[in-house]
């Protein structure tokens, strides 16, 4: 009873999220939808949007009163930060869940390229937010024209780098040899330190060693000999993930967030123009934003609809960029696909696949000479006999690649 209940809540929970950001995203990107559901079921009562506030408030008070508080406020956390719980939880759950590697892989390759030009992607990001924001709300001409100013600048700037990224050397996995290098200088200098140790631990019975000198072998063989498992496990996933070519999707979702920027952009930029002043378009019809995003998915096309025509100059201008956006779009689009980038691509990731097997070997080599031991394989047995805690871990590393 107790589980069928905490099962309804969560999804009461999951509705109720999915509801407001969906709520959140037509009202700001498309239509009042408020207004829209009041004029179709109750018109009567569009009034009472006049005191939405007061009454959101209300039945906050009264939420308050039926729920206990620990629970309203676990409410409140996760549906305020349930767009990141998406991304950064849930979605990286499922693909773990189906035990896809190259997905991960895939995942983690997006991460860190998002985290490697966090400033420029913040920066970029909050400036273009900020100007949608202004030009739904604002009525100053100065306002509006700074707004369509910094979209434009945004734009712009978004698309040079995209440009630069396809055509530049991915850099992406050197963060992973960075990483491992890291790790290998570290463990390895731990292991240096307790180096008359480590060669007594295979030729004295373990019994003469007393437990704070067990421990301090078994800590850093088992560093050295996880290391180890972890450069041959990550190449031998990074050539998985080669082979699977699933990288081509990360480009594709690439493709796909620039394809919505511009039409999300251009879609401010003329509605902001119109705010100015009205007299840039011809529009025939209730001058909402959706009608202008959909006029500006329609120009990313190269198509027209009649419902809004430019006729100032400045309007035309903006049409014409967006065009010229259109073939940017294009030649990003086209070179994902072409035989050189592949090609390239996979060239750097023999390179770094290399370089990680060779640390891998470099510290099985270490191991063996550190260690006195004839093999990796008597090394992890080593480790069993010192009761190492991570010994489940190891063996996990090392039948997935499969020595």
């Amino acid at each position: 009873m107790v589980d069928k209940k905490k099962s309804i809540d969560k999804y009461a929970r999951e509705l109720v999220a999915v509801i407001i950001w969906l709520y959140i995203i037509i009202k700001t990107f498309i239509y009042d939808i408020d207004i829209l559901l009041l004029k179709v079921f109750a018109p009567q009562y569009l009034y009472i949007l006049n005191y939405k506030f007061f009454i959101l408030i209300g039945l906050l008070a009264i939420i308050l009163l039926v729920t206990r508080n620990k629970k309203l406020i676990l409410w409140i956390v996760y549906i305020s930060f349930y767009p990141l719980i998406i991304f950064l939880w849930k979605i990286p759950y499922k693909i773990f869940k189906i035990n896809s590697w190259s997905l991960c892989i895939a995942l983690i390759n997006s991460i860190l390229s998002f985290f490697k030009s966090f400033k420029f992607n913040f920066i970029t990001i909050a400036i273009s937010l900020i100007s949608f924001i202004i030009i739904i709300n604002a009525t100053n001409p100065l306002l509006l024209w700074l707004s369509v100013l910094l979209i434009c600048v945004a734009s712009f700037i978004i698309f040079v780098q995209r440009i630069i990224i396809t055509f530049k050397p991915a850099s992406v996995f050197q963060i992973y040899t960075e990483i491992l290098s890291r790790l290998q200088a570290s463990f390895k200098n731990n292991a240096e330190s307790c180096h008359d140790l480590n060669e007594q631990i295979n030729i004295t019975p373990i019994e003469q060693f007393n437990d704070k000198q067990l421990q301090k072998v078994a800590d850093s063989l088992q560093e050295s000999v996880i290391l180890n498992r972890v450069c041959l496990f990550t190449a031998k996933k990074l050539r998985d993930y080669k082979n699977s070519k699933i990288y081509i999707i990360s480009d594709v979702f690439t493709m796909l967030f620039l394809i919505l920027f511009t039409v999300l952009a251009f879609a401010f930029i003329n509605y902001g123009l119109f705010k100015i002043n009205n007299e840039f378009f011809n529009i025939s019809t209730t001058p909402t934003f959706f009608i202008f995003f959909y006029y500006s998915f329609e120009q990313l096309v190269f198509n027209s609809i009649t419902e809004i025509v430019p006729v100032h100059q400045i309007s035309q201008t903006t049409a014409i960029l967006q065009l010229f956006t259109s073939l940017f779009l294009t030649i990003i689009f086209i070179s994902i696909f072409i035989n050189f980038k592949n090609q390239r691509y996979n060239n750097e990731l023999n390179k770094v696949i290399k370089e990680i097997e060779d640390k891998g070997m470099f510290m099985e080599e270490f191991i063996q000479n550190e260690y006195k031991v004839e093999n990796i394989q008597n090394a992890i047995y080593l480790l069993e006999q010192l009761k190492s805690s991570l010994i489940s871990f190891i063996y996990y590393l090392s039948r997935n690649i499969g020595k």
